[in-house]
């Protein structure tokens, strides 16, 4: 990658009746604007929720995207607060590794949140960044958070997670102890939505995203670290090989074993942000953006992160963006 330094930042031309809304909008609450003819040449986070719901404090890296996780630097960073308050919710959450900010695997509950969503009258998008279906969180806990999301019908709540098979084994347990359909587990109010940074993660991951049955389901390319195909995710079985799109059901009914009819519903995507960031491709964003449009299916282009195209040199090139 050069090093040079880009004076102009190319956009992505947007398709007409490409689909680029907020969740809110997705979901029909809201009234942002329907983006122009261009996909804006974001350098910044573009924030699609109203509050963080933030139930977990720490996690554990399983993932090559956490190798610079955003959340881990700010963690590492609060835990040197002067405020005390502020500083023991972060303490003992983080390590420097190879000079870099990382979660240790230490988890924190925090207990006196769960309630706050129910003090709040005005309709919110709660986005739960922190995994709350990591390991080491309680079964009780989690109950706990989805008892309250579900008696919270105003408000929408995006579960962001690593852990999609912890979330379908929960899922499974409460429609066993409930007696209910597990399609009936999770509320209209409720996005899951897996957290993947590469092709082998996506054909990992969807399949048991698919599973859960949920209503409303999406899925967050970030940070993207390499190219993914959303219309050919491959699933390997004691059956062999099978090639599904996570954006049309393009199965037979009688063989659809693992989307359950259900495609997703949204696409974030956004590449890594901070100084150690990665820089990935424009044509990433390009494939994705088409696929989403020729499916009907809604993208959030979040941002460039720390590298952006480049038209300087007479061809697209990532390049650090100016500081």
């Amino acid at each position: 990658m050069p090093d040079h330094r880009a004076r102009q930042v190319v956009g992505i031309p947007d398709p007409a009746g490409s689909h680029l809304r907020r969740i809110r909008e997705i979901t029909g609450r809201g009234s942002a604007d329907r983006p122009g003819s261009e996909l804006h040449n974001r350098r910044r986070d573009v924030k699609y929720w109203d509050d963080a719901w933030g139930l977990v404090g720490g996690c554990t890296p399983c993932s090559p995207g956490c190798c610079s996780c955003w959340s881990a630097a700010a963690a590492h960073m609060r835990s040197h607060q002067k405020n005390q308050k502020i500083r023991t919710q972060y303490e003992g959450l983080t390590c420097l590794r190879n000079g870099i900010p990382t979660y240790n695997g230490t988890i924190r509950l925090f207990h006196d949140r769960l309630e706050a969503p129910k003090h709040h009258r005005i309709p919110t998008v709660y986005a739960l960044w922190n995994d709350i279906f990591h390991q080491k969180v309680p079964g009780k806990f989690i109950n706990e958070a989805w008892l309250v999301m579900r008696n919270c019908p105003d408000h929408i709540f995006l579960i962001l997670t690593k852990r999609i098979g912890r979330a379908l084994e929960w899922t499974r347990i409460a429609a066993a102890a409930k007696n209910w359909p597990i399609e009936e587990i999770w509320p209209d109010n409720v996005w899951i939505i897996p957290t993947v940074c590469n092709q082998d993660e996506a054909n990992r991951i969807l399949p048991l995203l698919f599973q859960i049955q949920a209503p409303n389901i999406g899925i967050s390319l970030e940070p993207m670290l390499g190219p993914v195909d959303l219309t050919d995710i491959t699933v390997h079985n004691e059956q062999g090989e099978w090639h599904f799109s996570a954006l049309e059901c393009d199965v037979p009914r009688e063989d659809d074993t693992i989307l359950k009819g259900n495609i997703l519903g949204c696409v974030i995507l956004g590449f890594e942000t901070g100084p150690h960031a990665r820089p990935g491709h424009p044509d990433w964003a390009r494939k994705v953006r088409n696929d989403c449009a020729a499916a009907g299916v809604s993208l959030l282009f979040k941002q460039w992160g720390e590298w952006y195209p480049d038209s300087d040199l007479g061809q697209i090139k990532d390049t650090k963006r100016p500081g």
